[in-house]
């Protein structure tokens, strides 16, 4: 990796959290951190750079993660899917060696599970680019979640993504030989937030 070759994380934070009653990134976790702040440090710390792709509307979540440092993303097309955040991410920084994607509402992700997904990125890192595998994390040897990383020989693939899917579409059809699955029993890489009773 160089530094013009990043390792980019992109935290796609621009959902409308209806469901939740709405503001859902603000609100506080037990310590008082908010859930969108939560989960943009914990790419962050293993990233060259963090890219948090908001709703253009979403004044409050953009001061508070521009205050942490962050890089702001407004999304205009977020409500077309999640896709389209991954897209605006990977436009913005398409010299990327691998993007690191989390989601805005995962905050329950054991740091320890973000240090395992980038180790195998760095060993990936050492391989040639067009070997380079796509990475997810896989709870109890049976169920994918996240954080994932997408290396830059799918930028393509990844440009061309529709909906609220993201890049579920890439990794079903990759081969089995371009998926590295990172097995852990963290179940924070399932556990999203969606309505107030999930925080809990």
């Amino acid at each position: 990796m160089t530094p013009d070759n990043p390792v980019i994380g992109l935290l796609l934070a621009a959902g409308q959290g209806s469901r939740f009653g709405g503001d859902k990134l603000l609100q506080p976790l037990a310590d008082g951190t908010p859930i969108g702040l939560q989960a943009a440090r914990q790419l962050a710390a293993q990233v060259d750079e963090l890219l948090c792709v908001v709703r253009p509307n979403d004044h409050a979540l953009q001061a508070l993660l521009s205050a942490e440092g962050f890089t702001v993303l407004p999304n205009p097309e977020h409500l077309t899917g999640l896709s389209s955040s991954l897209k605006a991410g990977v436009a913005a920084r398409p010299n990327a060696a691998y993007w690191l994607v989390g989601l805005g509402d995962m905050p329950f992700i054991q740091p320890a599970t973000y240090s395992s997904i980038r180790a195998a990125l760095n060993q990936q890192l050492k391989q040639p680019t067009h070997t380079q595998r796509l990475l997810r994390t896989r709870l109890n040897q049976h169920t994918h979640g996240h954080p994932c990383a997408l290396p830059q020989r799918y930028r393509a693939e990844l440009m061309a993504l529709s909906g609220d899917s993201g890049a579920a579409k890439l990794f079903k059809q990759a081969k089995s030989c371009d998926v590295q699955l990172l097995d852990t029993d963290d179940s924070g890489v399932l556990r999203d937030i969606d309505v107030p009773a999930d925080l809990h």
